[in-house]
């Protein structure tokens, strides 16, 4: 038996001959598919060449026998003709030569249906590259598919120039029948599914692929796939018929003779394309390393067009879908398709042709000069590359030095290069990502400029994205809320107050729990209040804001749902570490933990609870860049009362939400950044509406002494003292410590704590509370307050101290300063102050100076008590 080294140079399904496809070839191992019929006739003796006829040849016995010329540069060998034992309509023809110097064989090879009728002689071409690699065992392979057959005759024609013969040892026609299975019509009913760009492409079940090809006996896959990143696309031709009336049946034989007979376990071709414009999918494996371009078929992908392109030009409908294709798989992959680099061993044009990768004449001379048109093609319908800017958002107030960061997406064309242009003037050019150029904006005057980024493919091609921006004057101040809701549950209102005589520009941005950030620019009159509905700007739910502001102004947000609300001043503090000393996850209460992430890295956020026991339960969650958390403590620890501690690596802000009535009531708090071993009230009340807790944790592991010194109206001070564990929470219940009336509450502690007040009304089950304050002061504000619409607003005042303290309230409403009033608090008392009487019907701000320390609250309830708010009020 003689072996071979066997180089598939051709896969023709057409009655005109060479494909051209040369890869490795495995060891052949001879199957039947399922539909796809097959019969071998070989021709290796001395008596099976001596069966034949032949002129300048003789046979010799060498070996088990082989043709050679009787000293002539021309012999002619025809076979006997060979009937098959049932009909075929393809076949493929394998033979081992040794070739020297100057020496070839050319095949012919004509078919018939009935033995009298016959088609013309086919040239079968032997490829250059074959012939020059000048080896011992040289083979040709092709497939030819012929309609419909049932005989076979060939003729092999032994040429040299020179002394040496060429010596013609095997021939083996492999007889194919892949009519049976799907036809085109039924094939283009099953196709890949269609992604972004994507033609429509038959799939391997629409054709009728036998998948079972691709095992061996024992169940192995005889090719297993491999994939790399294909940055190349080598077209082919097969060399069949153009005008193949049953290309479903051709794609059927390729595969079967490049899966079964060869021994591959798969077709070599990626894709391939029919002279009618339909397109199949090829070798089984989205991105898939073929079997196609021999040294050539990693990160390549291969594309056979049917039909013989030596001496016809494809047809438009087969380019028109070969351009639809390549237009797709350069978009996907980023192949530039006018493009070209060194591939394996040289310069390797991005769409190429067989004949650019391996010595071929392959895809034949009309394919072949068509490939520069379709590479213009390609170009013309790929879109220009994709840019964006990513940051900062269009309209943004801008201060310091900003990024400027652009994004390239998914296009038909790498970004080589992106052009900066500030108003129309070119301000840098970067040459590789990432996009992002730092634009200092030191001394450049308040107003707005127009960004430009100009993205430039390696073709040329170019696409440009624009953003203005508003350079403005640095922020003075910034505040930060981590709770916040424009949703339909809610109605959200940011209150802003403005003390001073010059207008503040405002820039507020609004951060959901994905990420978005939407921003927003308010103006704040001198001495006015603004009031910001949420609702009226945003879309949306659960939002964390931040609010920087120009000038000095004071931020605060109320909340109002069911029947009740809750409110908080903002916060100016970002803190890795924020104490809660009130809540609770027993039945009628729900717990919301709300931590605000505004930076541009991830927070790896731990919480602590601490249960009436001592006992502790840590939870760990992650807080995406620039957005908000939600962390229900129901979930982490459920039915207790707790207190707890959020503690994040990067600086955060966290607030607590709770309700009750069904969600219908409900109170909130800003966390405390820091912990006090003092802590103020001015607010309170105990009688037969309300009930008052002062809630006290105790986060350290000693034990610590509390004392609580309340202050009434007109009563001497009232002392208590406790003593709490370690890592627990102390509920002081005034209604019980003290008789019915307003009272406020000092809080001192012999170690750092955090302190908090929850007023109840029982019979509307409205409910407000706050984090305390750590120690008086002299210049309050209270940036939310209202008297119209049937609410009650009430400022509370504590003095602590020992001598009165002289009181100068001023009214700021949404028209300007409204009223400005003395009042006078007595030593260690506290004062009401009833807004209604004071500035009627209106929304009101509050600033409130005194001359002695002193703290101060809003309190403002619903109409009927149905509701209530309150908010510590803002030191200065």
């Amino acid at each position: 038996m003689k072996t071979y080294s066997t180089i598939l140079l051709g896969i023709i399904l057409g009655l005109s001959t060479v494909a051209c496809i040369d890869v490795e070839i495995r060891s052949p191992e001879t199957k039947t598919a399922e539909g796809t019929l097959t019969a071998e006739w070989r021709q290796s003796t001395a008596a099976d060449f001596e069966s034949g006829t032949r002129s300048g040849l003789e046979v010799r016995v060498e070996g088990d026998g082989e043709l050679v010329l009787a000293g002539g540069e021309r012999g002619d060998y025809t076979s006997t003709v060979k009937k098959a034992d049932g009909v075929f309509n393809a076949f493929a023809v394998r033979r081992n030569a040794r070739l020297l110097n100057g020496t070839s064989v050319e095949f012919e090879v004509r078919t018939s249906e009935n033995g009298r009728d016959w088609s013309n002689w086919v040239d079968v071409h032997a490829e250059a590259d074959v012939q020059a690699k000048q080896t011992k065992d040289d083979a040709l392979s092709q497939v030819v598919a012929v309609g419909k057959a049932q005989y076979l005759q060939y003729r092999a024609i032994l040429l040299s120039t020179g002394a040496d013969s060429p010596v013609l040892e095997d021939v083996t026609v492999t007889l194919l029948n892949s009519e049976s299975g799907p036809n085109l019509a039924q094939a283009k009913n099953v196709t890949l599914p269609k992604a972004a760009g994507q033609p429509t492409i038959i799939s391997r079940q629409g054709w009728g692929a036998n998948e079972r090809l691709r095992y061996d006996a024992k169940g192995k896959e005889i090719w297993p796939a491999e994939f790399k990143k294909p940055t190349k696309i080598i077209i082919h031709h097969t060399l069949t018929r153009n005008d193949d009336p049953n290309p479903v049946a051709s794609v059927r034989a390729v595969y079967h003779y490049h899966a079964a007979t060869l021994g591959w376990g798969d077709v070599g071709y990626n894709y391939l394309v029919d002279p009618q414009g339909n397109l199949y999918e090829g070798r089984r494996g989205d991105g898939v390393v073929g079997g196609h371009s021999y040294g050539h078929n990693e990160g390549t992908i291969g594309i056979a067009v049917l039909g013989n392109y030596l001496t016809t030009d494809v047809s438009e409908p087969a380019a028109k879908a070969l351009v639809e294709l390549l237009t797709f798989l350069a978009d996907k992959y980023g192949i530039d398709p006018g493009g070209s680099s060194v591939y394996i061993d040289h310069n390797l044009p991005n769409i190429s042709g067989h004949k650019d990768a391996n010595k071929t004449s392959c895809p034949g001379t009309y394919l072949y000069d068509r490939i520069p048109d379709l590479r213009k093609r390609v170009l013309d319908k790929l879109p220009a590359p994709v840019v964006a800017i990513d940051s900062p958002d269009d309209g943004a107030p801008v201060w310091q030095t900003v990024k400027i960061r652009a994004s390239a997406g998914a296009a038909s064309s790498s970004v080589s290069k992106m052009d900066f242009y500030v108003n129309d003037k070119l301000a840098t050019t970067l040459n590789k990502a990432p996009w992002e150029w730092p634009w200092n904006i030191s001394g450049l005057p308040e107003g707005q400029y127009t960004i430009k980024v100009v993205a430039q493919s390696s073709l040329g091609k170019t696409t440009s994205a624009t953003r203005a921006v508003n350079v403005r004057k640095p922020p003075v101040i910034t505040w930060y809320f981590a709770e916040g809701n424009a949703g339909p549950t809610f109605q959200t209102w940011l209150l802003l107050m403005n003390p001073n005589a010059t207008p503040a520009r405002v820039y507020a941005s609004f951060y959901d729990e994905g990420g978005k950030v939407e921003r927003r620019e308010f103006a704040v009159q001198p001495r006015r209040r603004t009031s910001i509905y949420l609702s009226q700007i945003l879309k949306g739910a659960a939002v964390a804001m931040k609010i920087e502001s120009d000038g000095v102004i004071f931020a605060e947000r109320s909340m109002f749902f069911g029947h009740d609300g809750h409110s908080t001043a903002g916060t100016t503090t970002l803190s890795k570490t924020w104490y809660f000393a009130e809540g609770s996850t027993e039945p009628a209460f729900e717990e919301w933990l709300l931590v605000f992430n505004p930076n541009e890295a991830r927070a790896n956020v731990i919480v602590t609870y601490f249960k009436p026991d001592g006992s502790t339960v840590s939870k760990s969650y992650v807080a995406s860049p620039q957005a908000r958390l939600n962390i229900w403590a129901n979930k982490d620890v459920p039915g207790t009362a707790l207190a707890a501690k959020v503690e994040a690596d990067v600086p955060i802000v966290a607030e607590r939400s709770m309700y009750s009535d069904s969600g219908k009531s409900g109170h909130n708090s800003m966390g405390a950044p820091n912990l006090s071993q003092t802590w103020y009230f001015a607010e309170g009340a105990t009688g037969s509406n309300f009930d008052t807790w002062i809630l006290v944790a105790n986060p350290n592991p000693e034990p610590t002494e509390v004392k609580a010194t309340l202050l009434r109206e007109s009563a001497p001070p009232e002392l208590r003292t406790y003593v709490m564990p370690p890592r627990t929470r102390l509920n002081i219940w005034l209604n019980r410590e003290v008789g019915p009336g307003a009272v406020a509450t000092k809080i001192e502690a012999t170690r750092p704590i955090v302190a908090e007040r929850s007023v109840y009304l029982k019979d509307t089950a409205a409910t407000h509370n706050a984090l305390g304050a750590p120690a008086p002061a002299r210049e309050w504000y209270l940036p939310e307050g209202a008297t119209a619409g049937g609410f009650v607003d009430w400022i509370l005042v504590m003095n602590p101290g020992a001598a009165p303290a002289n009181l100068s309230v001023a009214y700021l409403t949404e028209k300007g300063e409204a009223l400005i009033k003395p009042y006078q608090v007595a030593p260690n008392s506290r004062l009401n102050i009833l807004v209604n009487a004071d500035v009627p019907n209106e929304a009101v701000s509050a600033v409130v100076k005194s001359d002695q320390p002193v703290v101060v609250e809003r309190s403002t309830y619903f109409k009927e008590n149905a509701g209530a708010t309150n908010s510590m009020g803002i030191a200065r």
